[in-house]
């Protein structure tokens, strides 16, 4: 037996690694990019997670050794759940050469793979205004015409598969997630001028979002030293944007 070091003296890299099981445990997003929030340095501004000041658009997300940042702006480029996910590993600073490219920090996910054991999920998640905590300050936002919230409804069901197709030789993983989100909005298209004042003519509707992320993986032992792994991973989705009158 040993006790484990206080201080990693191999490695200057700051951040941290969290397997599937933990963060299943913890309160967190439904997307990886979630556990950037537990490594101590990091917040979020419009754009995304921060890292030591670094904005949103500066941070290198890596899945299964592919690099899936964003190329028009730097954003996060895929999406996974959590469900899909076997590690995470954030590096904040101190990192080595073959995660450059990046002024805050970098993410490097591990997606799940199958073993010698059939293993399968069923899972959903939903979240609507009428989970939330109730608004009491509605009459000081009026007051100062400052916009009202708008709470999101979403909702994301989905499914994942494990196993083998030859015991010790050949694994697979398979895994499906339909997510659907529903924004109500209401914003200023005109303006109405009176000889006393200025009228804002406002409409309202929902930004209707539909994303179907899949996710999937063959693993080959092929020697005692040798494997090889092919995956697949994905996030296609459409924002449908659609008036709907309210009171």
């Amino acid at each position: 037996t040993a006790e484990v070091p206080l201080v990693d003296t191999a490695t200057a890299r700051i951040g941290t690694s969290m397997s599937a099981d933990a963060v299943t445990k913890l309160p967190l997003g439904r997307n990886f990019a979630s556990v950037m929030l537990t490594v101590g340095g990091t917040g979020t501004d419009i754009a995304g997670n921060t890292v030591y000041g670094a904005t949103g658009l500066e941070n290198n997300y890596l899945v299964d050794g592919l690099n899936t940042t964003g190329v028009l702006q730097g954003t996060q480029g895929k999406q996974l759940n959590l469900e899909f996910v076997q590690e995470v590993e954030v590096r904040t600073g101190g990192y080595e050469a073959e995660y450059g490219r990046a002024m805050g920090g970098s993410v490097n996910v591990v997606t799940r793979s199958g073993g010698n054991e059939y293993r399968g999920d069923l899972f959903g998640y939903y979240d609507s205004d009428s989970l939330n905590a109730s608004d009491e300050h509605g009459e000081e936002r009026t007051a100062l015409a400052l916009a009202q919230p708008e709470p999101s409804t979403k909702y994301d069901f989905g499914a994942d598969l494990g196993g083998y197709f030859l015991k010790d030789r050949l694994w697979f993983f398979g895994a499906y997630d339909r997510v659907a989100q529903d924004d109500d909005y209401q914003r200023g298209e005109s303006l109405t001028y009176t000889p006393t004042s200025v009228i804002t003519n406002y409409v309202s509707g929902t930004d209707t979002t539909r994303r179907d992320l899949f996710s999937g993986k063959l693993t080959l032992r092929a020697g005692e030293s040798h494997t090889v792994m092919v995956s697949v991973f994905g996030d296609p989705g459409i924002l449908n944007p659609v008036a709907r009158p309210r009171p």
